[in-house]
């Protein structure tokens, strides 16, 4: 009477839709392709106002890890580097050219540089969340937890032969958290608090090995070197905070809402790298050694170096505030309208290979927020209608970016870059003309800018040097001004008996967005850093409760058209010489059933 189980599953398997075009014994046919599988047990106990939740999940993932696929190639900032000159091939949305490294001929055994791709994961995590009814106006709820992942992937980003950019990496955090809350209910639960303390502490370790700039080498000596790269980093990352919240109902219909958060970071982290001219390095050594010496550059931007252990620290704490007020007044039952600011931040945190920039500070937004909500009708048929509308100013815009240097290495980091003003429209409609048949659609409008964008030049100094850059007035990247949700559904008219069955078609348009904020395209054209509109269209059938039984079947297919389109684009022209892409899936389409017990 106490005590109840939940168990849940899922297994997902599809070959990869991306062929290799020179496929070998070392190197895989197909990418793309998905291979996982996850598990949750849940356990609940409650009785005499106590409830306790224990959840216990498990995720496992082995598959080839997705290629960038190259869509372009040129000379670097160094004349007779163009990747095609040494067998390179453009690729497209279901095929790469990914076939044995250049330094395979070089070596007896070619296992020793070919580098193997694959993408492996192994999560788990326990939690326990804890309720107790202390009276009938006060209750305390406390959520336990502790997750750990470990990830590891070996990466091919230029998606040729050539190891251009190969990455290696594992990376590994262990996250314990601790939630803490008292609840209290009052003046006829008119009025519901909340108290609370928070604390997260991570403790991560990851791991690189990289291979970069092969075709430059073998441009300037013929010879088939890398610059190798080898990165160690440790980090441990606290945060505390303090939080209440509270939501009062003035009348039948007024509510007032209102809540504040105060939280403490910091950390700290400590870094080393080692890095030499070689054939490609493909162990999972990640410390430096003997032919990739320690790198002092690399440790230049840290507080504390001792180089005689190739170990470079620092430390870091940030606070901020975050606070929401909300009214909210329910005209009806059919009815209702909000108006909403609220203040939050990204936290600061460490660079590690970016050597200019070693932290960056949290980033702030304020928002401000109005809508309603509505169910209405339109010729004695039911209409639902949501509307909201907002206004945002963020500043300490954190922005990812990445940077190259003369002597060989590679980094990626957050800046902060400026101040942003952002607004914009979301609107829901659901109306159904005739019994049967439902009709959604989603719209949503944004409007961004960068008011103030001051990037820092990084790497260099020499032919790597990204320069300066005053970007105040641009649109972020990876934001689209307009996107559309449309979708229809229609309920068949079969007896009760034969189950329910429905046909949906559902379709999506989002507008062009820049790919990345910082172009490194010049000279070879703005379309390299820029993401095409698509309209994608979907469809499905389900028949639920099969001729009476518990027995469920769909068949459903994604992107009907074929439509080609991309999906990511990133350019490393002045460096390595090509622009690389990731498409969408092409037309997909499959069965699936269920059965309920």
């Amino acid at each position: 009477d106490v005590l109840k189980f939940r168990l849940a599953g899922n297994y997902l398997k599809r070959d990869g839709y991306v062929k290799n075009g020179a496929a070998s014994a070392l190197t895989p046919s197909r990418f793309w392709d998905e291979d996982h599988y996850s598990l949750r047990g849940s356990m609940r106990m409650e009785g005499a106002g106590v409830t306790s939740d224990v959840i216990v999940d498990y995720y496992r993932q082995d598959q080839q890890d997705s290629p960038q696929i190259p869509i372009f190639l040129t000379d670097s900032a160094i004349p007779g580097t163009n990747p095609a000159n040494f067998g390179a091939q453009v690729g497209g949305r279901g095929l790469v050219f990914i076939g044995l490294d250049p330094a395979t001929a070089a070596v007896p055994d070619p296992k020793t540089v070919q580098r193997d791709y694959f993408l492996y994961a192994k999560l788990w995590g326990v939690q326990h969340v804890l309720k107790v009814d202390v009276s009938d106006n006060l209750s305390i709820r406390n959520v336990l937890g502790f997750r750990h992942d470990d990830v590891s992937s070996s990466q091919n980003n230029s998606g040729t032969s050539l190891a251009l950019i190969n990455v290696l990496t594992t990376d590994r955090n262990a996250r314990f958290v601790e939630d803490f809350t008292l609840q209290y209910t009052g003046f006829d639960n008119r009025l519901r608090a909340n108290l609370g303390g928070y604390y997260q502490k991570d403790d991560r370790r990851q791991g690189i090995v990289a291979n970069a700039a092969q075709s430059v080498f073998l441009a300037l000596t013929g010879l088939p070197l890398v610059s190798n790269i080898r990165i160690d980093q440790s980090k441990e990352t606290e945060s505390k905070a303090a939080y209440a919240n509270v939501d009062f109902d003035v009348t039948d219909t007024l509510t007032l809402s209102g809540g504040g958060r105060y939280n403490w970071d910091s950390g700290d982290i400590s870094f080393t790298q080692g890095q030499g001219l070689g054939l490609p390095a493909v162990d999972s050594n990640f410390r430096p050694t003997a032919t990739e010496p320690c790198s002092p550059p690399a440790l230049g931007g840290f507080a504390s170096i001792d180089l005689v252990s190739c170990i470079g620290q620092r430390t870091g704490k940030w606070r901020a505030a975050s606070y929401n007020f909300v009214i909210t007044n329910k005209f009806s039952d059919r009815a209702l309208a909000y108006a909403k600011v609220s203040h939050g931040y990204l936290a600061g945190g460490f660079n590690t290979t970016i050597r200019e920039v070693p932290t960056f500070d949290p980033e702030r937004n304020t928002m401000y927020e109005a809508g309603v909500k509505a169910d209405w009708r339109l010729g004695d048929r039911p209409v639902r209608t949501n509307l909201a509308v907002y206004y945002g100013k963020i500043s300490n815009k954190q922005v990812v970016s990445n940077a190259n240097y003369d002597d060989g290495g590679s980094a990626n980091g957050v800046f902060n870059a400026g101040k942003e003003t952002v607004y914009g429209i979301d609107a829901e409609l659901r109306y159904s003309p005739f019994i049967g048949l439902t009709l959604d659609a989603n719209y949503s409008y944004i409007h961004a800018k960068f008011d103030e964008f001051r990037f820092p030049a990084v790497g260099g100094p020499g032919p790597t040097l990204q320069p300066a850059l005053d970007l105040s007035g641009q649109k972020p990247a990876q934001t689209p001004s307009h996107q559309l949700n449309l979708a229809a559904s229609y309920d068949l008219p079969i007896p009760d008996d034969m189950g329910k069955f429905t046909a949906t078609v559902s379709s999506y348009y989002t507008s062009a967005i820049t790919a990345n904020n910082i172009d490194r395209t010049a000279g070879f054209g703005q379309q390299f850093n820029t993401i095409e509109s698509y309209w994608l269209v979907n469809g499905s059938v389900n028949w639920s409760n099969v001729l009476g039984s518990r027995i469920g079947a769909r068949f459903w297919v994604k992107n009907i058209f074929d439509k080609n389109y991309l999906t990511f684009l990133n350019s490393q022209i002045p460096v390595f010489g090509y622009v690389v892409g990731k498409f969408g899936e092409p037309r997909t389409y499959g069965l699936s059933a269920t059965v309920e017990f």
